[in-house]
């Protein structure tokens, strides 16, 4: 009986307990971000792009940054150089707002045609006043250089009995030829007829932004304004099934004489070949995976229209080298190449990639020989650098690839004898920040030739010999090579050669009676020797001289202070 309410007590506290870790575990997960609300697609116009000084670059193109739209925020991508390709142009990319989001349209490398095959843009609104005796000739695009560029319109004086036929683009034979206008005979005047109550005789409204998602299957046929009851009237878009090896052209308005008629969407056949090239391929974020090539992705031609395809993993084979795909120009349609394996070349006929950066510290005794990428079954592998043993009198040459006609040859690395003296200078002497130690004199440190290289051997402090001064060694240029002289104790000269330091400087308060005797070098043992100054007392008429270094000849002489008269006032 008494067992029973301590059951229900330890009961109670496993109940307590699953709940607090029930409620933690609840926290973590509602802790954690849910990726469905990270938005795919931007819904607002990117920033500004940034402004970037790239300069010219003769043979190259300027690939300009844009902002990326990455984990739901947007990301600076800096512009880089692309090499020029040539009778081709490259077409920037863009940000275009497609329904209620905002889509990267990628920049490409456009064909210069000599011609076009695509008609030109809707004409510029030029907004012109009538000018008595003057027709205006209309603006109108020209093909300059692979693409349709603007040409302002003009007038002409009018010429009596004449008018002017505007000129127009014509697709003959595939390709858009511009015809010129002319003046032709005017036709006789006839009476104009009245507009007819069912065509409307004014623009139609702008459309109305319709936000539809793409649908499978489904060619999505954009709503319209009709004119009904003499009114405009909104008839919204609707879905139609897609047709194979066909394409949805939608309707349009289009002005003939002084009315509007309206032009009703059709099918038309798409071509099975695209004229024009891809866009640029999507930049693909693959990381490398042992055993496996990456086939990178490509556009295919479908209905009409390029639609990209992500690329793939595909096993290496051994002893062949993948080959990606391209699209190539054959006639005047691009055609897509796959891609395939090919036995891989003995040799590579591409260049290495650039050596890894290997960082290892200085091995006394040892030479460090510096990885490599190595030719193994059509690909570079890399192999890691290593040291070896110095060998006296011989220094290691490095290898390195060579190109040989069409190929890149290895050329092994190997110890080669090594010059006994250096026919160039040392490098400039390394710094050494030494402060000054009583009683020793600082030997500084110097250039060793070693085994064909100069090697840095750092300074060294000797204890200063009595009477004697040391003079540091030097290399010196004897008959094309370059020999090092020794440095030398030599005796110190009674006087000094070189000009003594600036004097120290003393903060001494004026004393009453007194003159203060400033410290100087002194020459001593081959050194300057600094002794403080002091105090004498003052003398009646008199007035102290301080003493000072004076040249004579190549010497330096000390000149001793002295009590001279004073002047009389």
């Amino acid at each position: 009986m008494n067992s029973l309410p301590r059951i229900l007590k330890r009961c109670s506290r496993v109940a307590l307990l699953a709940t607090m870790l029930l409620g933690s575990a609840t926290v973590a997960v509602a802790d954690q971000p849910d990726p469905r609300n990270i938005q795919v697609h931007p819904s607002e116009a990117p920033p500004q792009p940034r402004a970037e000084n790239a300069g010219k670059r003769s043979g190259y193109v300027w690939i300009e940054g844009h902002y990326d739209w990455r984990n739901g925020a947007w990301e600076w991508l800096p512009g880089h150089w692309e090499r020029d390709r040539r009778d081709h142009r490259y077409r920037q990319g863009r940000w275009e707002k497609k329904g209620d989001h905002y889509v990267w349209v990628p920049g490409e490398w456009m064909q210069i045609l000599p011609y076009p095959t695509q008609p030109p843009p809707a004409p510029v609104a030029e907004d012109v006043r009538p000018r008595n005796g003057f027709v205006w000739v209309p603006g109108r695009y020209e093909w300059r250089d692979g693409e349709y560029v603007w040409v302002e319109g003009r007038f002409e004086n009018q010429r009596r009995g004449f008018v002017f036929m505007p000129g127009r683009w014509e697709l003959q034979g595939g390709r858009y030829v511009w015809i010129e206008g002319s003046w032709q005979n005017a036709p006789e005047e006839r009476p104009v007829e009245p507009p007819r109550p069912r065509d409307p005789i004014s623009e139609p409204p702008p459309p109305r932004d319709e936000r539809v998602q793409a649908r499978r299957g489904y060619e999505w046929v954009s709503g319209r304004y009709d004119w009904r009851n003499d009114q405009w009237e909104w008839i919204p878009g609707h879905w139609e099934r897609a047709r194979f090896g066909k394409r949805y052209r939608q309707g349009r308005w289009n002005r003939q004489d002084n009315r509007y008629v309206w032009m009703p969407g059709d099918w038309e056949d798409v071509p099975q070949f695209p004229t024009q090239p891809p866009p640029a391929p999507i930049a693909e974020d693959v990381r490398a995976r042992p055993g496996f090539v990456w086939a990178p992705g490509h556009y295919e031609w479908r209905n009409g229209e390029y639609v990209w395809v992500e690329g793939r993993f595909e096993r290496q084979r051994r002893g062949f080298r993948f080959t990606p795909g391209r699209w190539e120009l054959q006639g005047n349609r691009y055609v897509w190449i796959d891609g395939s394996w090919q036995a891989a070349p003995a040799e590579p006929d591409f260049e290495p990639p650039p050596p890894r950066e290997e960082r290892v510290r200085a091995r006394r005794g040892f030479v460090w020989v510096p990885g490599r990428y190595e030719w193994s079954d059509g690909e570079y592998v890399w192999i890691g650098g290593q040291w070896e043993r110095e060998r006296p009198g011989r220094r290691y040459r490095h290898g390195r690839w060579m190109k040989q006609d069409r190929r890149f040859v290895w050329t092994p690395g190997d110890w080669e004898e090594a010059p006994q003296h250096p026919t160039q200078p040392p490098p400039a002497p390394v710094a050494e920040d030494v402060r000054p130690r009583r009683g020793f004199v600082w030997m500084p440190g110097r250039y060793e030739w070693r085994n064909g290289e100069y090697v840095w051997e750092s300074g060294r402090w000797e204890r200063q010999r009595r009477g004697s001064i040391f003079t540091p060694g030097r290399w010196e240029l004897q008959g094309g090579r370059y020999v090092w002289i020794e440095g030398s104790w030599q005796d110190a000269p009674a006087e000094p050669i070189a000009e003594p330091p600036p004097p120290r400087e003393e903060r001494v308060k004026p004393r009453r009676g007194y003159v203060w005797v400033p410290g100087r070098y002194q020459w001593s043992q081959g050194e300057y020797v600094w002794v403080s100054g002091h105090w004498e007392r003052e003398r009646r008429s008199e007035r102290y001289r301080p003493g000072r270094w004076e040249r004579v000849g190549d010497r330096y002489r000390w000149e001793e202070g002295h009590w001279e008269p004073a002047p009389q006032q």
